[in-house]
Parts: C-alpha cells; structure tokens; sequence
C-alpha cells in the first residue's frame, strides 16, 4: 500500500528502497521517500527494507513519528546509532549482519516491545546483556544466530530478560523461569554465566594446554630418542639389511623403537580435553522453536495474517488461502 504521507508534508507517493537503485546508506532524502503505510494495528510503518544500508543512520529525520521501522534485508552491522524516538515500539532487522548490540540503548528507544533480529550474526551471550536495559521488551527473536547454538542460550536469555514473555516465537512458561533461575542461582550456573562473559573459558583452557605440554615432555625426556625416532623408523630398518648382513644388532633397535611409538600416541590422545570447554553448545539447543499463532489460523483476516507473516520474516503476498497455508507451515500444522 503505497500513500501520501502528510507527515512529512512533501505532497509525494512514497516508496521503499527497493525502488531506489543502488542505494547503500540510509540519507535523508531515501528516509524521506521511503514507504510508509498504516499496518493492520493501526500503527504508522516506515519500511526501510533493502536498501544495502550497512549502518542505521539518520533517523532523526523522522521526528519520532513511527510505531514500527523495517530495517530488514539490508547489511547493518551493529544496532545503534538511534535518536531520542519514544513512540517507536517495533523494529524489524530480519536478514542483517547485526554481531553487536550498544549499550544502553534504551535511552534513544525505551519503549522498544518487539525486537526481531531473526537471521543475523549474533554469536556472544554477552550481547543479550545490552538487551537488560529494555524493561518493556515483549518478543524477541534471535532465530538464525550463532548465539542460539550455545550452550544455556534459551535458559540465558530468560533469566537476563524477566520481562521477556515470547522468545523465538514462543511463549516463556512460568516454569521455565523458574527453572532458568534456580540452575543461574547454583553454582554450575554461576560459572555458566563466567564463561558467557569469557572470564573463565581462557583461563582454563590455556592451563590444561600447559598440563599437556609439560606432561608431553616429561615423557620426552623419560625416552631420549623418541622425539627424533619416530618419523624415521619405517626407512631405517629397511634400508639397513642390504648395507649390512647381521640381523642381531637390528633387533634390539627394532623393538626399542616400537615401544616409543606406542607411548607417544597417549598424550596425543589426551589432547583433544583442551578444547571440551570451548565448544559453543549442544545442537539439541533449540535453533528456532516452533510459532504458536496467538488464535485458529483459519479465523484470521488477511490483515492478521499478514501481520503474523511479516514478524516471522515470510511473504506477505498473496490469496488469504495461501497466506493461510504459508502460516500453517511456519507453525508445523501443514
């Protein structure tokens, strides 16, 4: 839906960016024309979607007058960078390279309910502490990012965020708080949350990296030629015989050299615990939950149904049939 936006006051048709060509930074003047359409809660949308933008830039020139801002398929980096806009209440940031949140970014934009940061480059659990200072966060969609692979990230998240009531399109459970917070509260928990913060992850790791390099050369110093003998062995038997007739003195040289073989292959074997403690998480960790539509998908107007499409990141377009089958399928009753 395309309509003048008396807002403004330039008295043109506004359009997205993917009507402008080869735009990369969000000016002014593309914030200025870009699409703007009342979506189906009433609320005054600015889709800003795909316009190659790598930074978010120059909002200020929309004077606070937007519920929603559509920043999706672009190639923004960080989030930050807002002015003061109070009556924003969702962003949209589908399909970025977001890796970075500011802190204490609630001061430019504390009424924030719906953040959706679903396919971008998240990787750190320290990241969702930027997110504390939001106490009106409703929903929030990390689906897509590395993050949600860690260890502890659902749980994480909702103990960081006890204002959070929907995470990856599901609804936060009174015992899944309570379950986040008992297991934050011990003392495995306790250092789950060190090691989110990289405290504890370094420091161990480089110790048992010591304990194998110390143990490795103590057992080099127990069997002298060990640490040249080994790649050599296989030539110097062979080669050997045809220079000299007596076997005899070979053997003994032979079997000196098969024992070392077999005790420098253990501390190899006990190498890979170093790195245990730096895998990022189990894969049974939720990558994305499934959507749980808020009533009967089949009782939906297509304004509602768009809606719901649009927060998953779907198409919006199309028959009320097919938005019907394409809701169906996001939430598994397909």
């Amino acid at each position: 839906m395309s309509i003048t936006c008396p807002f403004f006051g330039l008295g043109h048709t506004n359009q997205s960016c993917l009507e402008i060509p080869k735009t990369m930074r969000l000016t002014a003047d593309v914030i200025l024309r870009a699409h703007v359409s009342i979506n189906p809660l009433r609320e005054r949308e600015l889709s800003l979607r795909g316009c190659k933008a790598p930074a978010i830039e120059n909002l200020g020139v929309t004077q606070d007058g937007f519920d929603c801002i559509d920043l999706s398929d672009n190639e923004i980096k960080k989030l930050e960078n807002f002015p003061r806009l109070r009556r924003l209440r969702m962003l949209l940031l589908h399909n970025n390279h977001v890796s970075k949140i500011q802190e204490n970014l609630a001061e430019a934009i504390a009424n924030i309910e719906f953040l959706m940061l679903t396919g971008n480059r998240i990787a750190q659990l320290s990241e969702i502490d930027n997110l504390v200072c939001f106490s009106k966060l409703d929903t929030l969609s990390l689906s897509g990012n590395p993050v949600t692979k860690r260890k502890y990230y659902r749980e994480y998240v909702i103990y960081k965020l006890p204002q959070l009531h929907v995470l990856d399109f599901q609804r936060i459970r009174p015992r899944d708080r309570e379950a986040a917070n008992a297991f934050f509260n011990s003392v495995v928990g306790q250092r789950a949350l060190k090691e989110a913060h990289g405290e504890s992850v370094a420091d161990s790791t480089q110790a048992m990296k010591k304990v194998t390099i110390t143990q490795q050369q103590q057992q080099q110093q127990a069997v002298p030629a060990v640490s040249a003998v080994p790649p050599p062995p296989p030539p110097h038997p062979v080669v050997s015989p045809k220079k000299e007739a007596p076997t005899k003195a070979e053997s003994p040289t032979k079997t000196v050299q098969a024992e070392p073989m077999e005790e420098v292959s253990e501390p190899k074997k006990e190498a890979p615990p170093a790195d245990v403690e730096m895998e990022d998480a189990d894969d049974e960790q939720a990558d994305a939950s499934s959507y749980t539509p808020p009533k009967p998908i089949e009782k939906m107007t297509v304004s509602v149904l768009r809606e719901e499409l649009k927060k998953l990141g779907l198409s919006i377009k199309g028959l009320k049939a097919e938005l019907v089958q394409r809701l169906k399928e996001a939430a598994g009753e397909a």
